[in-house]
């Protein structure tokens, strides 16, 4: 073979392995980028995008026409777009209707929606709170019921509840306690006492006995009803009132003036004692005792516009605002000499000073008369020995205007 015939030969196998090469890498571009290719680039029409958008390559001219037929569903989410392209892979194919196999794989793409995620099931909240009522004096309805009745139980009233059992109060039945029937625990109870008693009505008494609940339980002392009250008397070891019942009456119309105390069903104290001169009146109405000093330094302005400072003033017991009960030297008692307070012999205060309570009933009434003028301090009037003994600490505490 001459060198010509080889390079003849040589020329001819090259072209045809091009022309091989160019069949082959025309099925391959369809296969991978989804392209139906003929020999003419002009008639090639583009398939339908199921994902993300890609540029379909220009196809080679070849007499050699190879069609992919490429059908999938539009994925709904990542997973399911992996499922339709593995789906595609059964496409791969010489012929058409192998091809569509594909699209039958792609319907699997359907059960991925199995692998949804299940939505948050929020986590549990904790409960609220308990809501308690909060109210005062001359408050009426079933919430002031309810709190009688739980008072009446710890023994803080001067009434008990009749019955074999005592009727349960709790958070929950608050607003709709159950019925119950009151009956006085002393046959001789004051009128002043009695006539104010109502079981759903805020009365003074019931105020008192929330005093001497706050008192017992080491609360803030404001005669108001609130949620730390409520915890204090529904509390199963709730404290039960470590007191006597005590009731004190101070009559201004008697002259001389005097105060009484009654304490479980008995008089057991009168001493004879001075109130508030005209225009610093001892106020009519029924109180309290809600502060309490042994010693106390008082001081205000007197009416002459002169102020005093008075150190050292015993055995003080707050009933409405600046008045009190208190001693007080004077040179005579039993006639209106006071700003406001009702003041007692010392000795007598004294006496009276272990017998009264945080949340001790004070009734003032009356108006005074003078028929006899003013009188000597009279000697204690009590129905059985009286104790004197005095553990409160002195205290030196306050500026108030009324001695």
């Amino acid at each position: 073979m001459t060198w010509k015939q080889v390079t003849l030969l040589t020329t001819i196998v090259g072209a045809a392995i091009v022309m091989i090469d160019v069949g082959t890498m025309s099925a391959i571009r369809a296969n991978v980028y989804g392209v139906s290719s003929s020999a003419d680039s002009k008639t090639t029409a583009p398939l339908r995008q199921t994902t993300s958008p890609s540029r379909s390559p220009k196809a080679a001219g070849t007499p050699k026409t190879t069609t992919i037929s490429l059908t999938t569903n539009r994925a709904a989410n990542p997973q399911t777009s992996s499922q339709s392209s593995t789906g595609s892979t059964g496409s791969t194919g010489s012929t058409g209707s192998t091809g569509s196999t594909g699209s039958t794989g792609s319907t699997g793409s359907t059960g991925s929606t199995g692998s949804t995620s299940p939505p948050n099931t929020p986590s549990s909240a904790s409960p609220p709170p308990p809501s308690y009522p909060s109210f005062g004096l001359d408050t009426v309805g079933p919430q002031v019921l309810a709190l009688n009745e739980r008072l009446a139980e710890l023994g803080y009233l001067p009434v008990t509840i009749q019955g074999p059992t005592m009727p349960t109060i709790s958070v929950d039945n608050i607003m709709s306690p159950p019925t119950a029937t009151f009956a006085w625990k002393y046959p001789n109870t004051p009128t002043q006492l009695a006539g104010m008693w109502q079981p759903d009505f805020y009365s003074p008494i019931t105020r008192a006995a929330v005093i001497a609940v706050e008192r017992a339980n080491g609360l803030p002392i404001d005669g108001i009803v609130g949620s730390m009250v409520w915890h204090a008397i529904l509390k199963p070891n709730a404290v039960r009132d470590p007191n006597p019942y005590t009731y004190v009456l101070v009559n201004k119309s008697a002259s001389p003036e005097t105060l009484k105390l009654w304490t479980d069903g008995n008089w057991m104290y009168q001493s004879i004692c001075n109130t508030g001169i005209s225009g610093y009146n001892t106020t009519d109405g029924t109180y309290a005792v809600y502060l309490r000093f042994q010693s106390q330094t008082m001081r205000g302005k007197n009416p002459n516009g002169s102020t005093y400072n008075d150190a050292g003033v015993p055995y003080v017991n707050y009933f409405d605002g600046s008045q009190a009960i208190h001693g007080y030297v004077r040179a005579t008692y039993g006639f209106p000499q006071s700003l406001g307070c009702v003041e007692l012999p010392i000795s007598h205060a004294k006496t009276l000073w272990p017998l009264i309570h945080y949340g001790t009933v004070v009734t003032i009434e009356g108006h005074y008369g003078s028929s006899n003028g003013p009188s000597s301090p009279a000697a204690p009037q009590s129905t059985s020995p009286q104790s004197t003994t005095v553990t409160t600490t002195t205290a030196v505490y306050g500026v108030h205007s009324n001695s």
